[in-house]
This record gives structure tokens, sequence and C-alpha cells, in this order.
């Protein structure tokens, strides 16, 4: 089930306002994926990314998406992606959104969740300033929510399955992200340690401040297909993404 949302603000990092969530019905896995603005070819990276994401966790496709009705979904781009890939599509009707209820709940969790994450990095140093409005930097927040949530155990999921597990153990069939993931919390000052040659010189720092902003599993931020659930991404003073595992909190 899939559904989209409109941040009202433009981030800094991405220059992103739109987000599209999908949220598998069985598991209750999360993924979200942020836009520059909502037109047909945003929509097309957005189920391509889906497509792709899908294969690496589970070795299979999504067939179906099941969403709301409006004119993206109908423009000849997406029709041809569908066509190519195969996936049906089914939209509730028109202003009747709560007959899609997983995605529109989860958009209201989600955001919850940035604002009470945001105002953990207001004095950070982004970007060469001082953060006085974390409000551009609501991808990142809502990214950390994303893992936070598809890390922690689902009542649902127990009760049709009898065991306690989250939505990541059972929506990945390929790897082990759910016991060697580590979430810290957002916006916590960190200080990477740099390798012997990239130092200046003997008397240089060996570390420098960053930013932590969410694991360095599978998201749209870092290299988009590659997993490094031990790792951690952080954002440099400077503004610069990085992913590392020598981060001390």
């Amino acid at each position: 089930m899939i559904d989209g949302g409109h941040a009202t603000v433009r981030s800094r990092w991405g220059s992103h306002m739109y987000f599209m969530v999908a949220v598998d019905c069985k598991t209750g896995y999360v993924v979200v994926y942020y836009l520059v603005d909502n037109s047909a070819k945003s929509f097309t990276q957005f189920v391509r990314y889906l497509i792709n994401l899908t294969r690496l966790r589970c070795n299979c496709e999504p067939t179906e998406l099941y969403g709301d009705y409006f004119s993206t979904h109908l423009s000849m781009t997406v029709t041809q992606l569908r066509a190519q890939t195969g996936i049906t599509f089914t939209s509730a009707p028109p202003h009747m959104h709560h007959l899609n209820p997983y995605p529109e709940g989860t958009i209201r969790i989600l955001k919850t969740a940035v604002i009470r994450r945001l105002p953990n990095i207001r004095g950070r140093v982004i970007h060469g300033a001082t953060v006085k409005d974390p409000t551009c930097y609501w991808n990142f927040a809502m990214e950390h929510a994303v893992q936070c949530r598809n890390l922690s155990p689902s009542s649902i999921i127990e009760r049709d399955t009898g065991i306690s597990s989250c939505p990541l153990e059972l929506f990945d069939s390929r790897t082990f992200d759910s016991t060697v993931s580590t979430l810290h919390p957002f916006g916590s000052l960190v200080l990477v340690v740099m390798q012997p040659q990239q130092r200046n010189n003997a008397m240089d720092s060996p570390t420098w401040r960053a930013t932590y902003l969410f694991s360095g599993a599978y998201n749209p931020f870092t290299h988009i297909y590659a997993n490094v659930p031990r790792a951690h991404v952080v954002i440099k003073e400077s503004g610069q993404l990085q992913v590392t595992g020598r981060a001390l909190f």
C-alpha cells in the first residue's frame, strides 16, 4: 500500500519537499522515498526504487500496488512503467483516504516522529553554520524514524504469527540486518576517527566532529543499493554525508 506526503518545507540536502510511503501489508515493513516534486517522473523513480529494494531484501518483486487516486498515477509515463514491470495498481476512490489506512496512519506517525527528533540538531554546526531552524533537515529525521519503526517489535506480527519480531526480520529474507543494525539517537554529536594516512601530519587531530543521522543499512541517501548495517551515516560540519564505522558516541 502506498501514499504520498507533502513536507511543505524544502530540505537543505537533496531539495526534497515530498515523500512516498510504501507499507507491506503482511509484515508492516515501511519504505520511504524522498522526492523533489510530485511529478510522474518522480513517481516512477519511487516505483523503480521499490522494485530494486524488494529484489535485494526479498529476492522477489512487488506485483500489486494499492493507493489513493490521483492524476500522477494515470500519466503515460507511469502507465508505460507498469506495463513493463507487470505491476497492477488498485486505487481507492477520490477523497476516500480512510480506504488506504496503513500508509495514511504511517505518514501521521512519521511526521510526529520527525517533530520529536528535529530539536536534537538545533545548535549543531552543519553546512558551515549553526542550525537555528532544523526543519530543513526533516528528511534525515524521517529516515531515522523509518529505520526505528522497522526494527521495533510489532504487536500485529506477534498477534498473527505468535512470535515477537520486527517488520524487518520478517520482510528481509536475505540479510541479518535485524540482528546487527544499531541505532543511536538522531542528532547525536559524534567523533569520527580518521585513518592515519588521512591526517596531514602526526600532530594533526585524529578525529573530526559530525552529527549522527541514521544507520548505514539500505537507504535512499547514501549509495542506494549498498547495505552497511554495522556502520553509521553522519553529516560533517561541511554538510557532506559519510558512512563510517569509526564513530565515537
